[in-house]
């Protein structure tokens, strides 16, 4: 059950306390708060600050972009138990490898998906609509 006003997508800006800036994600597009799986909008309005040569992004920004992602998932599961979005959280990496390079003002997804072990996460970034082969996202209530 949706809080009144909590409908998808929903802007970042309501999730999360990132703004200006460091706000590197744009919206929640889909969330599944049962599963721990969700996909946000990314990367079309990210500041010049993070652009690297030949207006790639650099690699730690997709990783700040993970954690905005996690961190909107969770200040949507907070908003549905009435509670406000909490502060945010900190994002540890063991292993990350990057398969093609993102650009600057490109529009990127990030899903995110629970793992079966507590705390950890499976991150994938890819352009839109470009899930073909993926499952379906629940439909909202």
């Amino acid at each position: 059950m949706r809080p009144a006003g909590m409908r998808l997508p929903c802007p970042a800006e309501e999730l999360i306390p990132h703004r200006r800036t460091m706000l590197l994600v744009d919206s929640l597009l889909a969330c599944d708060p049962e599963s721990g799986r969700g996909r946000v909008a990314a990367g079309a309005r990210v500041a010049p600050v993070f652009v690297a040569e030949a207006e790639r992004l650099a690699e730690v920004v997709l990783l700040e972009m993970m954690a905005q992602a996690y961190a909107c998932l969770q200040g949507y599961r907070d908003r549905l138990a009435g509670r406000a979005p909490g502060l945010g959280f900190l994002v540890g990496v063991r292993r990350f490898s990057c398969m093609r390079k993102a650009f600057g003002g490109e529009a990127l997804e990030v899903e995110s998906r629970s793992r079966p072990r507590p705390g950890w996460m499976i991150f994938s970034w890819s352009r839109p609509g470009s899930r073909r082969g993926r499952k379906p996202w629940p439909q909202p209530n």
